[in-house]
């Protein structure tokens, strides 16, 4: 039965081990500074072994509290008892998946690094079904000897494993050369019972380069029988589903030739962003106040540092939750808001989004980011904010970039289904803006000054006047953020 003591025991064991991931992701980002020392190499290939084997812990404590949680929720006569061990357990449930969520916020930071010259190919990940649960039993036992076996170096080739994270959601790993710095394949993998109760047999089928990927020049004598294969797969696997993850990959891989011989031209946009005003408004800051800065006319930070040095007490105490609401309570706040109201406007709608990177994993990914690990942020603060020890909120009123965008001679109206709509007359033909909302999580929840998005936009509007476009065309702006190492 689900306890506080072992919910307890798990946080504090899982904080430990994700410490050390933390530590291997800030080898990679002061690499430039330090380079490899000792045993730093080791560390960053345990990185995804050590995440992936936390993670499938906490999923097989998740399952066994469910399975106690959904014995009592068919129970058609409930005592109070029963009531109260049910809201525990709900309790319990909910700080098992935001431990996931911390996870696997490292795990897209850290194959993010890999992917940020190929992000068109997030989107195409992005678009499939999230998987946020890690995967456990066979199949999930299956996938972490694998990794033990599998994560090293070879043909100058690193596999990334997909589990640990939630924007890769296409076969199980993919493969980046270091040597050509792009993805070169990606693998899918079945696991099957062996004869001996006590083996496994873990099956993987690669697509890609194959003079890049890793295994190229491992020793092909020693193929299974064809017979015993298709045996094999029959009796384990679901074919059809297995043709379809198949199809998906083959659909990315042509993708990735497509887009670079599909491309309308690049411009490169120097980004102002307000990530160091959190670090400023954190420093000389008592423990468990609030510090409020207005850093743009429609944008205010917030940020807190908790007195609480370890994760479960945080979690267990629920301190985290309560915290936007303590904010919209509190005076220098509501003075600053009267600040960020536009002239005259009746209307001026002020979002306030917490900045936390475990949202991030569940499914509020805006396409084109980068993770906040990879911002220019002080590493310490950022630790806090991955481990829920610094609160930081946003307080954005979006009316200033829609005036700015505004005066670009861009219109704002509602369709019949009170749909804004944002159109440019460019004589010809219009220009319509398909997502506005895009750019305001942008400016709201990744901190992009509005003056990068209005450049942003005005750059490709003068794209599209330099091009010969006829009919309905949709044109992809695709905005990508690099790390700076």
């Amino acid at each position: 039965m689900a306890n506080k003591k072992e919910v307890k025991r798990i946080i504090d064991w899982s904080e430990k081990r994700y410490s050390r991931c933390w530590d291997a992701l800030i080898i990679i980002k002061e690499f430039k500074n330090n380079g490899f020392k000792g045993n730093d190499v080791g560390e960053l290939l345990n990185f995804q072994i050590i995440l992936g084997e936390t993670l499938f812990k906490i999923q097989e404590y998740y399952e066994k509290t469910k399975k106690e949680w959904n014995i009592l929720k068919k129970k058609r006569t409930k005592s109070q008892h029963d009531i109260n061990r049910l809201k525990e357990i709900g309790k319990y449930l909910n700080i098992l998946i935001d431990l996931i969520k911390i996870g696997k916020s490292l795990g897209d930071a850290f194959v993010w690094f890999f992917y940020q010259k190929e992000q068109e190919i997030l989107v195409h990940h992005l678009q499939q079904q999230d998987n946020f649960h890690p995967t456990i039993r066979l199949g999930g036992f299956g996938e972490l000897e694998f990794l033990r076996r599998a994560v090293k170096l070879d043909n100058h080739t690193i596999t990334l494993y997909h589990g640990i994270t939630n924007i890769l959601r296409i076969g199980d790993v993919s493969y980046f050369n270091l040597k050509e710095f792009k993805i070169v394949g990606y693998g899918e993998l079945k696991t099957q019972k062996a004869n001996d109760d006590n083996c496994i047999n873990v099956k993987l089928y690669t697509f890609g380069d194959k003079e890049l990927m890793p295994f190229a020049k491992w020793d092909k004598s020693n193929k299974e029988d064809d017979s015993k294969k298709e045996k094999a797969e029959e009796e384990y696997f679901d074919q059809e589903r297995l043709d379809r993850q198949i199809e998906r990959i083959v659909e990315t891989l042509k993708l990735s030739d497509e887009i670079k011989s599909n491309k309308l031209g690049n411009k490169v946009v120097g980004s102002i962003k307000y990530h160091d005003e959190i670090a400023k408004s954190l420093a000389e800051l008592p423990l468990n106040h609030f510090a409020h800065k207005k850093v743009s006319d429609g944008l205010i930070i917030t940020a807190m540092k908790s007195n609480r040095k370890k994760l479960s007490s945080i979690f267990l105490k629920g301190i985290a939750d309560s915290q936007e609401v303590v904010v919209q309570n509190d005076e220098k706040f509501k003075s600053l808001l009267d600040e960020i109201q536009y002239e005259n406007f009746i209307e001026n709608d002020r979002m306030i989004t917490p900045i936390t990177p475990a949202d991030e994993t569940n499914g509020e990914w805006v396409i084109g980011s980068k993770p906040l690990f990879w911002e220019q942020i002080d590493n310490e603060v950022l630790k806090g904010i991955y481990f829920s020890k610094i609160v930081v909120l946003t307080t954005y009123n979006p009316i200033y970039l829609m005036m700015k965008i505004k005066d670009l001679g861009f219109v704002f109206t509602l369709d019949k289904k009170k749909k804004l709509k944002v159109t440019l007359d460019l004589g010809e033909y219009k220009l319509r803006l398909e997502n506005p909302f895009y750019f305001i999580n942008l400016a709201k929840k990744y901190l992009v000054s509005e003056e990068a998005i209005v450049d942003i936009i005005r750059q490709t509007v003068e794209g599209v006047k330099s091009k010969e476009i006829k009919g309905n065309t949709m044109i992809k702006m695709i905005i990508n953020q690099f790390a700076l190492l």
